[in-house]
């Protein structure tokens, strides 16, 4: 290299050198990296698989089932062919080793490099829908192997691919908590190579994946067998026709099967289709309902209802909140949704990714809205319905028909009303922006009702609004219309949500009606930021404009032969004067099928109230009422049942409607709350129950009677149970916060204070 080559490589160097230590480069100009630290990395890579070593095969089975699944696509493999899976369990140095091998596509040191380095974690690698492959988050058998790693256990892959041997071995860095792939170059000469092959159980292309069960892990051997037959990740692998699971140990080979799980020979209960699109992707679902009497709740793998797409992946085992319902034990079914796969890889890969299916392998994300709906609109009613049609010796006993229990749900839900607070719309959803103007409420005027209380949101920018910045709560034109609190707000970091937002709330007690008043103001105001809303008190009784424009119930019950009429609400601030409305139903004559919003509709300043009226329908069948509002491409539904006797009316969210005796055995629970329908369930046959009350199994359903004894136990459930759905509602609400560092601690005085306060409300009903 010559001089003038040498000073042309050096050159930049000097430079950047010299302005460095003048002063006129600083690099805080281009950022510093924020990185988790060790602990933090540590945390939540221990969180991702738990802590059952199940988890851990599982996750090494289905990928080898993927691989083979990717080859049998392609054609370069027969579909028809058995093709093995072998788990082997060893021990070495008092540790139990785990390894999972395929005779499958195999990896080269590149792939291998590609997969598992660089920025490949939680990439998507699985090939998924043009594989039926089941990979979405990109990181099972990292974690596997990883967490493993962090345990200072072995964690090592070796592949042969066309020929070529690999070695691979995962580690810790326990300093800076990254995770590292190191590989381990080993050359086998011809002579070694059929040993090597047999030894690893790979004849041709394959894989083998080894790991040491971690401390923390529950490795439970005599049940092993067992836990891998009855886990629902692996119910189809295990059932396949051209899949051989082998488990290997102490010397013993053992073809694994789920055959035991097969739900095709029970009683089928109902069969539902449906389908609908959510965020431009068509799901498309079939849900099956199975009589499954001899079903143990108790079994940690017991078939509840299977989420499947249409490769037969599974998803979820869940009852979709009906677990701890009456008769639910007594079903099981299978959900094949098509599109799963492609609407969770979608939420994944947007600009803020969201989960569809947990990262932790815990099933659906209830927080997303796509599981709101699912369940709400679709599978509450039909799983419901079903789980009427399943017969038990006697029905559940109404406590309702007892007066002194009418009583005590009168008080109950007195209680409960007093201490829920009203939500006014807006200001936490998902998707809000920060507001530029430092401070902002979700609308620039609200109006609510004389005697409730209300919770209006503040949102505020942590970026122009400070930690600890004081926000000053104030009035105009206040003559005891409202009160409020608190009057001084502010926030610690932690409150900053994935937003970027601080979201705090106000108390708003609505006590006169402000009639002819020309303003009531409520402002919020920092050092340099400040915002306003107008505020109308009035004495009727508003319903829900949701989302600017909702049916006054979204479930009602008409009788035959007669025209139903239907309460619709409307913001005026969202849809204004002349806004088209259009109403449509299959099954049922809608007889005002255009509405136009007119002033005359205006109940308040900005709310207004119109009807819809619909006639026809059969008995015990349920339709749906659509309403459209065209200019705005927004809508709403109503479902409508048909029924000759009205039921009682279904609770608002919290609010219970009736308190009944359930007779089952084997059920573990003293009492439960169906929020579905606003119903308090008591066990009558519960050990505990039993023993503090006696046998009531016998109790006469029309006119339930209990001595002073039972009733005091009875109080005591019924506490109990008001005081968690309490908790749970004013945690919903931000009316309530629990202390995540002392979660359970926290909860249980939360839960004991309330129980105290509705208890004496309730024991006075009864007595």
């Amino acid at each position: 290299m010559t001089k003038g080559q040498l000073l042309l490589l050096i050159k930049p160097l000097i430079i950047f050198n010299y302005f460095f230590h003048k002063g006129g480069y600083n690099m805080e100009e281009l950022g510093l990296l924020i990185e988790d630290s060790s602990r933090t990395s540590k945390r939540k890579q221990l969180k991702t698989l738990g802590n059952s070593a199940i988890a851990y095969i599982v996750e090494l089975v289905t990928n080898a089932d993927d691989s083979y699944r990717r080859l049998e696509e392609t054609g370069l493999l027969d579909k028809a062919t058995e093709k093995p899976i072998y788990i082997e369990i060893s021990e070495s140095r008092g540790s139990t080793i785990i390894s999972v091998t395929d005779n499958a596509e195999g990896m080269s040191s590149q792939r291998i490099k590609e997969t598992f380095s660089g920025k490949s974690y939680g990439a998507e690698n699985s090939g998924g829908e043009l594989t039926g492959s089941r990979g979405i988050f990109g990181q099972g058998a990292t974690d596997v192997m990883v967490n493993s790693a962090m345990d200072k256990k072995q964690a090592m892959l070796e592949s042969f691919k066309d020929g070529e041997f690999s070695k691979f071995y995962f580690e810790w860095d326990h300093i800076n908590g990254k995770r590292i792939l190191k590989p381990k170059y080993i050359k086998i000469i011809e002579s070694q190579l059929s040993d090597k092959r047999k030894q690893l159980r790979i004849p041709a292309n394959g894989t083998k994946m080894t790991f040491g069960v971690p401390n923390s892990v529950k490795f439970k051997e005599k049940s092993l067998v067992d836990d891998l037959n009855g886990s629902y990740s692996l119910r189809y692998i295990l059932n396949s026709r051209n899949r051989r699971v082998e488990l290997i140990k102490n010397n013993e080979n053992i073809v694994l099967s789920s055959s035991n799980f097969n739900l095709s020979s029970l009683p089928l209960i109902n069969e539902y289709q449906f389908s609908f699109v959510f965020d431009s992707v068509d799901i498309k679902c079939h849900l099956k309902l199975y009589s499954n009497m001899i079903k143990n709740d108790n079994v940690e793998y017991s078939s509840q209802i299977l989420v499947i797409d249409k490769n037969f992946n599974v998803y979820a085992n869940t009852l979709f909140g009906f677990e701890k319902m009456p008769k639910a034990k007594n079903i099981s079914g299978i959900l094949a949704i098509d599109g799963i796969y492609k609407l969770a890889k979608n939420q994944l890969n947007k600009q803020n990714p969201e989960e569809i299916i947990n990262d932790d392998r815990t099933g659906f994300n209830v927080k997303h809205d796509f599981y709101k709906l699912l369940t709400t609109k679709f599978l509450d009613p039909f799983i419901k319905e079903s789980l009427t049609r399943i017969h038990t010796d006697i029905d559940n006993l109404d406590f309702s028909n007892n007066k002194k229990f009418k009583d005590a749900l009168s008080a109950i839900n007195k209680w409960m009303s007093e201490e829920f607070k009203n939500d006014i719309p807006g200001g936490a959803e998902k998707g809000v922006t920060p507001p530029t103007d430092g401070l902002s409420f979700s609308r620039s005027s609200i109006t609510i009702t004389k005697g409730k209380v209300y919770s209006l949101k503040i949102i505020i920018n942590p970026e122009l609004v400070y930690e600890n910045d004081d926000i000053f709560v104030e009035t105009v034109n206040n003559y005891g219309f409202i009160t409020f609190s608190p009057q001084i707000v502010n926030y610690k970091k932690a409150e900053i949500d994935e937003n970027n937002i601080v979201v705090k709330s106000i108390t708003i007690n609505a006590l006169e009606v402000t009639n002819n008043l020309e303003f009531l103001v409520l402002r919020v105001s920092s050092k340099n930021y400040s915002k306003s809303l107008n505020i109308q008190v009035v004495d009727i009784e508003l319903g829900a404009a949701t989302n600017g424009m909702a049916f006054d119930q979204v479930d009602v019950q008409f009788i035959p032969d007669k025209n139903h009429t239907s309460k619709v609400w409307f913001d005026l601030n969202v849809f204004g004067i002349g806004t088209e409305v259009v109403f449509k139903s299959e099954g049922l004559e809608v007889i005002n099928k255009e509405v136009l919003i007119a002033e005359g509709m205006l109940i308040t300043n900005n709310i207004g109230l119109f009807t819809v009226e619909t006639s026809g329908g059969e008995l015990n069948q349920s339709y749906k009422l659509e309403g459209y509002v065209t200019n705005k491409d927004y809508s709403f539904f109503q479902k409508i049942t048909i029924k000759n006797k009205l039921e009682k009316p279904q609770g608002n969210r919290g609010m219970i409607t009736a308190i009944k005796g359930w007779i089952e055995d084997g059920a573990p629970f003293q009492v439960t709350f169906d929020d579905k329908s606003g119903t308090i369930f008591v066990n009558l046959k519960n050990l505990i129950n039993i023993e503090m009350m006696g046998d009531l199994t016998s109790i006469d359903p029309d006119n339930p009677k209990f001595n002073e004894r039972q009733l005091r136990y009875l109080a005591d459930l019924l506490a109990f149970q008001s005081a968690v759905i309490d908790i749970k509602e004013l945690e919903r609400k931000n009316q309530i916060t629990i202390n995540e560092q002392d979660k359970i601690e926290d909860y249980i005085n939360h839960l004991n204070k309330k129980k105290t306060q509705v208890f004496e409300r309730i024991i006075n009903s009864l007595l």
